[in-house]
């Protein structure tokens, strides 16, 4: 596993689906804290009423980061301590009036020495290829995940499959969104906490990287949505990495034409699909494909059409 930062690469694509603007952002950044060992961050946001939610989280997402390794003694809880710095954040812009409205998902990974760190407020989603088998980074923050679904029930608000009764969204953890107000988000007056269900909590893990793990995919729903199953998109990816020699940028930019045309076949003439934005990150090379034969007297190489 030596030199694993050295062998990754990354690729995004972003595109707005057919909508007239574009509300995703993304960022990908390294940091070396003296002390600790060098971090590679890919982040993909999917924000709602506009992008500047987004673009603040995304601009301000690296120094909170930093900040927040200096702070903290474990790179996990960095993690997780940026993420309520950037809700922090955001309110302070709010109450300043720099925008009325509006919030962010966020699914950020990082790479550091053999570990992989995510952490995801919302429906985001990341997939790691383990030999070709998808393998869930986290898990989405919709209301058909029951946990979701009790806090909120817990907090007298209700929701149903796909939306959060009282409000316009459909995630059950978000960064921003302060003008909900009562009974989703809102500050205590007396302590200033964050109170409601509407919480900016991350989801944390962390994986030790073997050697069988090749890549992940990281996207904002725009992607899940239409491109299902899951797995399908770790397969499709791994096809698309053999067949442009590795090239992780080419494979995000695949993925994206394979996901738009998914969206148009499934929606009606003039209506919009979803934002997009998908990273590719390789961890390694991936195995050669093993030799075989049409006939025992015609050995030969698969082409990049012939298997996963």
């Amino acid at each position: 596993m030596r030199g694993l930062l050295d062998q990754l690469q990354c690729g995004v694509v972003s595109d707005p689906g057919g909508r007239l603007a574009n509300d995703d952002r993304y960022m990908l950044f390294s940091t070396h804290v003296a002390g600790r060992p060098r971090c590679t961050m890919i982040a993909v946001l999917d924000g709602h009423h506009a992008h500047h939610v987004a673009s603040a989280v995304r601009d301000e997402l690296p120094r909170a980061f930093v900040r927040a390794q200096h702070a903290e003694g474990d790179l996990l809880r960095a993690l997780g301590a940026s993420v309520a710095a950037l809700d922090e954040h955001v309110y302070a812009l709010f109450e300043r009036g720099a925008f009325r409205t509006g919030g962010t998902t966020l699914l950020a990974g990082v790479v550091a020495g053999d570990r992989l760190f995510t952490a995801n407020v919302g429906d985001c989603k990341a997939l790691l290829s383990v030999r070709g088998a998808g393998e869930a980074l986290n898990t989405c923050h919709n209301p058909d995940v029951a946990s979701e679904r009790r806090r909120f029930a817990a907090a007298g608000v209700g929701t149903a499959a796909d939306f959060i009764l009282c409000s316009d969204i459909n995630v059950c953890r978000s960064i921003g969104d302060w003008d909900l107000g009562q009974p989703l988000k809102w500050r205590d007056d007396v302590t200033g906490a964050a109170r409601g269900p509407l919480v900016a909590d991350p989801e944390l893990r962390v994986r030790r990287l073997t050697d069988a793990d090749e890549f992940f995919v990281m996207a904002s729903d725009g992607l899940w949505d239409y491109y299902t199953p899951d797995s399908s998109v770790v397969t499709d990816a791994r096809r698309a990495l053999r067949a442009n020699r590795g090239d992780a940028q080419a494979c995000s930019e695949w993925l994206l034409g394979q996901a738009l045309l998914r969206q148009r076949a499934v929606l009606h003439p003039g209506t919009p699909g979803d934002n997009i934005t998908i990273a590719v990150v390789t961890l390694r090379p991936l195995p050669q494909l093993p030799r075989h034969s049409r006939s025992r007297l015609n050995l030969r190489a698969v082409g990049p059409g012939d298997g996963a």
